[in-house]
């Protein structure tokens, strides 16, 4: 309850393995996926917001939902699990600090009286993709007029033993796709085709019966006019169950993917049916997300070939900047090492990843092992083995605990990451 003036107030948290925040019913930030994915038996991040504008005087409700992330991918079959990590099941810690236009302060610190509850979220991987279920939305659950009486208290729980402030880009939505064509399979089936290949997620608008389904399948590919996740790792979809209360409108929270093409099951394109026995997709687009990473450079020449293949090239470096440099959007989405020193120049023209690249320095001393070696990916969750630790032990890409340090210096004068990373190089080479 605020009864004073506020001069500023600052919220600091921490979802594993992400969250989403909001402030009396409204989201705070436009940010996706945070915080950023790290080594969890080491750390956590946290974010930081000003919500001076968000508080309210008098009552004021904080809302966090929570997503699994890398923290936790559910064994469940049938949907795509590249690799299974489980450092445990999602949790949060938050501290909101306000300070007063008198002087004084107040912590409000998360703890033992919070209250929660399951919510619409029913499957959430960052590997099989995400399925809501609108019938299950609480109306006003963060908000000071909601009846909480059947949630229950919170438990009391660790997590990782260390905790800094997130200081690299959060991810965003950036562009939007719109289909450019859209096939018809079946009566209930269809395809749409957006033009562009690119990480992200995707946003719809329905009308429909109450408990009517749809599931939207992304790809890259297609085979026989369908949807191919052959390649990518399958299966993942989005779905989405109706609660039939007029026009829904709906986009996943804490998974992406990287696709082309998307094929609707069980909903029909607005204007291709009037029998009223499915639901009508009013709207749907690809978003495209990627790490916030400000643009700094162009390229363009008088060779309309050498535009097209830069045009290729930043589509691919945009859709593999995340909270780590991934090999791909979707079938690891793992941080390969060897490309962060070998794509890291190309990337610093065009990008300014000061603080992506200083973000995977980090993930390097973290995943860092006790005799010294480097593995291939970091964070590392999951250990590539084969032949031994001759895999597992490869200077083309363990060699980014010394290159990558070295190219922060070069490009942007950073002496502290060398500093900092000089122990790991030292331990890597001896």
């Amino acid at each position: 309850i605020v009864k004073k003036a506020i001069a500023k107030a600052s919220m600091f948290i921490s979802g594993l393995g992400h969250f989403e925040l909001s402030l009396n019913g409204k989201k705070q930030g436009d940010h996706f996926l945070d915080a950023g994915w790290v080594k969890y038996d080491k750390e956590a991040l946290y974010v930081s917001f000003d919500v001076t504008e968000s508080l309210l005087r008098g009552e004021n409700t904080i809302g966090v939902m929570l997503g699994n992330g890398f923290y936790y991918v559910p064994p469940v079959k049938g949907r795509f699990r590249k690799s299974k990590p489980a450092f445990g099941l999602p949790k949060m810690i938050c501290r909101l600090f306000i300070e007063y236009k008198d002087g004084t302060t107040e912590n409000i610190i998360s703890d033992k009286s919070w209250k929660t509850s399951s919510g619409p979220i029913t499957f959430s991987s960052i590997y099989g993709g995400e399925d809501y279920d609108a019938r299950l939305v609480q109306k006003g659950w963060d908000s000071s007029s909601f009846d909480d009486k059947q949630w229950k208290n919170v438990l009391i729980v660790s997590g990782p033993p260390a905790i800094r402030s997130q200081q690299a880009e959060p991810l965003k939505v950036f562009e939007n796709f719109n289909a450019i064509n859209i096939s018809k399979l079946s009566e209930k089936d269809w395809v749409y085709d957006l033009g562009q290949n690119a990480s992200g997620i995707i946003s719809l608008k329905v009308k429909g019966k109450k408990g009517d389904t749809i599931r939207v399948y992304p790809g890259e590919l297609l085979k026989n006019g369908k949807v191919n996740q052959k390649p990518t790792g399958s299966p993942f979809y989005f779905e989405y169950v109706l609660n039939g209360e007029g026009t829904e409108i709906w986009q996943p929270r804490f998974t992406y993917y990287g696709f082309r093409y998307l094929e609707v099951r069980g909903a029909v394109p607005s204007g291709k049916s009037t029998d009223g026995n499915l639901p009508e997709l009013l709207e749907l687009k690809g978003l495209h997300t990627r790490n916030a990473a400000k643009r700094v450079g162009e390229f363009t020449s008088s060779n309309e070939l050498f535009n097209k293949t830069d045009v290729l090239i930043d589509w691919a470096i945009k859709s593999n900047m995340a909270s780590v440099f991934t090999d791909c959007p979707h079938r690891e989405k793992l941080g390969w090492l060897e490309q962060s020193h070998l794509m890291v120049s190309s990337v610093m023209y065009n990008y300014d990843v000061a603080t992506l690249a200083d973000k995977v320095v980090n993930d390097v001393i973290t995943s860092q092992l006790d005799n010294g070696l480097i593995p291939e990916i970091a964070p590392e969750y999951i250990q590539f083995t084969w032949g031994g630790e001759m895999f597992r032990d490869s200077p083309e890409w363990g060699s980014t605990g010394v290159i990558l340090p070295w190219y922060l210096y070069k490009w942007y004068g950073n002496t502290e990451v060398i500093k900092r990373a000089y122990p790991t190089m030292q331990r890597y080479i001896t």
